[in-house]
């Protein structure tokens, strides 16, 4: 029999192990929230589950890679500063009440599938400026409703959440702002009680696209003789 100084050591190390198995499946399940994601990532468990590679769910594609396999992440920054683009610390500093489309109690099955739906509505509409604004002002219409705002400038945003790469940063946290990708983004100004528009917000890859498109486009250069030609005379 081993002694009591002993089975006490082994029941403590069996302790920790619970302990780390249970906080990997509690940050996995649902909606993660702050707290969840520091107890895993600040008390060292990630790097334990790691070392026994019983925490690797994060680091394989379990999908075909496709859009269709993302999850779309929509959610509504209230009272969002003038210049503000998602800046996870400004979030932090200002402390800047975050809506998300989905909520964090919603049941797997249908109804969490809607939600999927409409973030991937979103993101899949996200280039065509005709219909781009039309399912986000809905959503944005909805959200301020349920909380009871009527006027303000927010920010909305759709992100899509893309899986990591084996050959990544030893980053166990699959939260982490890089690993964000925005669909369409947008600063919500009133225009009345409870009435909203969307000014899209457009990246920097977009606005050097259209730069060229509109430097290419025969309809916005001088058409030719237009102006005066090297070598004639007036």
């Amino acid at each position: 029999m081993p002694s009591d100084g002993l089975r006490t050591l082994i029941s403590f190390l069996l302790f920790l192990h619970l302990f780390a198995l249970s906080v990997a499946v509690l940050s996995r399940t649902g909606t993660v929230s702050g707290f969840r994601s520091a107890l895993r990532t600040r008390t060292g468990v990630s790097h334990y589950l790691n070392l026994l590679g019983m925490d690797l769910g994060y680091d394989f594609h379990l999908t075909r890679n496709m859009p269709d396999d993302f999850d779309h992440v929509v959610d509504l920054v209230l009272d969002a500063p003038t210049g503000f683009r998602g800046e996870q610390e400004v979030i932090e500093q200002q402390q800047l009440e975050t809506i998300e489309l989905m909520p964090e109690d919603v049941w797997p099955g249908a109804r969490k599938r809607r939600y999927l739906s409409l973030g991937l509505s979103v993101a899949a509409n996200a280039s065509n400026d005709e219909i781009a604004s039309e399912i986000p002002k809905a959503l944005v219409t909805g959200l301020l409703a349920q909380h009871g705002r009527t006027d303000g400038k927010h920010y909305f945003r759709c992100r899509t959440i893309r899986p990591r790469n084996w050959g990544d940063e030893a980053n166990t946290d699959p939260h982490d702002p890089r690993y964000y990708f925005n669909d369409y983004m947008a600063d919500v100004v009133a225009t009345g009680p409870g009435q909203w528009n969307l000014v899209k917000v457009v990246s920097e890859g977009e606005a050097t696209q259209l730069q060229r498109q509109s430097t290419s486009d025969p309809a916005t250069q001088s058409p030719p003789g237009s102006g005066e030609r090297e070598g004639t005379q007036p």
